[in-house]
């Protein structure tokens, strides 16, 4: 089967989205393209071969520490701020927040695939930013998850913040 035809601004936005890591699946999703032709890309584009096997259920599920929940709530602050409020999501607002959050923490970059969830979760109010009365931060919050559930930036006694 051949190669769909796609203009250069969106084969620049496939190659670009290859770069940050978000999966082929999740590519061909948000652009409407086949699968197949978006694996074979992938590929070329990256020289190995995609990751397979089922993402997590969630964002929060990826985060193991406070300092995680901390790096996906500036994320997600970033993302927010590029997309504005109520205006639709698009993938150049995708690629905008996470080029800027890496330009912002060269040393720990975000997973593309990661990204993606959070902003589909936070677009949805899976994810929610709620205020810290203690340190006046607005951070993610999200009940089932144990680094979620409290603020990340406040200084933990036994434990627990804010």
């Amino acid at each position: 089967m051949p190669a769909p035809a796609i203009n250069l601004n969106r084969a620049c936005q496939i190659h670009r989205m290859m770069e940050l890591g978000i999966r082929p699946h999740l590519i061909a999703y948000l652009m409407r393209l086949p699968e197949p032709t978006v694996m074979e890309w992938y590929e070329q584009v990256t020289g190995k071969r995609p990751n397979r096997g089922q993402l997590k259920n969630c964002a929060a599920s990826y985060l193991k520490t406070r300092s995680d929940a901390r790096r996906l709530t500036a994320f997600c602050t970033i993302y927010r701020e590029t997309k504005g409020t109520g205006a639709p999501k698009s993938v150049e607002q995708l690629i905008a927040a996470i080029e800027h959050f890496n330009k912002i923490y060269m040393d720990k970059k975000i997973d593309g695939t990661l990204a993606w969830m959070a902003t589909r979760e936070l677009d949805s109010n899976v994810l929610q930013f709620k205020f810290c009365r203690s340190c006046r931060l607005h951070y993610l919050y999200y009940l089932q998850s144990p680094q979620l559930r409290k603020c990340p930036f406040c200084p933990t006694k036994n434990g627990l913040s804010c």
